[in-house]
């Protein structure tokens, strides 16, 4: 509709001559397009049972610039949820084994043994959560609400009965409460599994952290359904003021990220230690003005009544980390400023002392995650900021920086995050939207 295709055939054309059983292929193409997005896609489609799909109403695009890569776009899906294939119907089976340039990408990315895993798991991750019937159901019983008032005077104009509409929403109903039976049932076939597991998930103590699972995060407990057969990933991450510290289960590695296979319904727990007060992520200097730009920078708060050494404790991102030298302490209820250019920070703000550089990466005015790390590698905060709303949108390139409300705020609550007042923000000092 704009633009041109002309990155997306070339893509296809890598394909075409590189086969994606072999890792180094896989991972190129997943520099042209977002894998995770398309896997999610195909994973509802399937689910909805649209006939109308993939042979039409597709619609994928990505950004004009040398990171862009192809993500894809849910659109027209009046046909799905029951109303032109039953619950039992085998999309997946339709799109696995079709012949056509419209399966061509999927059937391409299922050479791949990493792809299979993540895309069965994250589907399932689907039918755990945003599919379930207990949530589906009581949303469509609420739009139903909102129309009912007027369905009368709908059919009293444009034909129809009240009865009609009444059993089509008996018919979605059906549909959300069966479909992830033979969902299921479509994944174990024709992937050959040996059957499916209940997994269930604590966290200790609760609000200590979350898991990350394939494309869902859980906290406190949970309860889903696996493929026996399918390793499935599981990252724990620690919440502000805890760390990880162990896994229930006496034979796993006693790191943070795991991966299970097990026989059986399986159960376990992921605990967590407190390790008090400590440092915070409180300002960001992501994107610059033309004017006013000493490159980006991040302050560290020391959230505590005691001086705190930071020696060894690592800034990361995606990639990337920067090791605050040693000997650094940070007093008490103080700031650690740490500068992606030191000497243009300097010049710009000749009176903050308590800065050091200089990062060998820079931060994306797109948003990415940073985190902070002890010399343990112990999490010690994050935070994911973007430039999308609820996020506050001047600190994108119009010279306010990224203040946290109050240092004990949730750092993943972008409503707990504001535009500095101060015109180019407070590195080194106390927050300028502090109440």
């Amino acid at each position: 509709m704009e633009g041109d295709a002309d990155h997306y055939e070339n893509m296809l054309q890598f394909l075409r001559q590189n086969p994606l059983s072999i890792a180094a292929n896989y991972a190129q193409l997943q520099t042209l397009m977002d894998t995770d997005n398309f896997a999610l896609y195909y994973a509802c489609e399937i689910f909805f049972a649209n006939p109308d799909w993939p042979q039409y109403n597709i619609k994928y695009w990505r950004p004009r610039s040398v990171d862009g890569r192809w993500r894809w776009i849910l659109f027209d899906l009046d046909n799905g949820l029951g109303r032109s294939a039953g619950y039992g119907r085998n999309t997946l089976q339709k799109v696995v084994s079709g012949g056509g340039w419209d399966t061509f990408l999927l059937r391409s990315l299922l050479d791949n043994a990493e792809f299979v895993q993540d895309f069965c798991n994250g589907y399932a991750d689907l039918m755990n959560t945003a599919f379930l019937p207990a949530r589906t159901i009581p949303i469509l019983n609420e739009m139903a609400s909102e129309m009912d008032p007027e369905i009368d005077r709908h059919f009293s104009r444009w034909i129809g009965s009240r009865a009609k509409w009444e059993a089509e929403l008996d018919s979605v109903e059906t549909f959300m409460n069966l479909r992830p039976l033979y969902a299921r049932a479509h994944v174990v076939n024709e992937f050959g599994f040996h059957g499916q597991y209940t997994l269930d998930l604590e966290v200790q103590p609760a609000g200590a952290g979350y898991l990350e699972l394939t494309s869902v995060d859980v906290s406190d407990s949970f309860t889903g359904i696996y493929f026996l057969g399918n390793p499935c990933k599981i990252t724990a991450v620690a919440a502000p003021g805890y760390a990880f510290d162990s896994w229930s289960g006496p034979l796993l590695p006693n790191n943070s990220s795991i991966s299970i296979d097990p026989i059986a319904d399986y159960g376990l727990t992921c605990n967590f230690i407190q390790i008090g007060d400590s440092a915070v992520i409180n300002e960001i200097n992501y994107k610059s003005s033309i004017e006013f730009d000493p490159a980006d920078w991040v302050e560290i708060y020391n959230n505590s009544d005691s001086s705190l050494d930071v020696s060894g404790w690592l800034l990361a991102d995606v990639g990337s980390g920067f090791t605050i030298p040693q000997g650094r302490i940070i007093p008490a209820r103080s700031y650690l400023v740490l500068c992606r250019d030191l000497a243009a920070f300097q010049a710009l703000f000749p009176n903050v002392s308590n800065a050091i550089g200089n990062l060998d990466f820079g931060f994306s005015g797109s948003g990415e995650r940073l985190q902070l790390y002890d010399a343990s590698l112990a999490l010690i905060d994050e935070v994911e900021y973007n430039n999308q709303p609820a996020w506050p949108i001047p600190p994108t390139g119009l010279g306010p920086t990224l203040e946290l409300y109050q240092p004990g705020l949730d750092n993943a609550n972008p409503r707990n995050w504001r535009s500095s007042v101060a015109a180019h923000g407070t590195p080194g000092t106390e927050n300028s939207v502090l109440p």
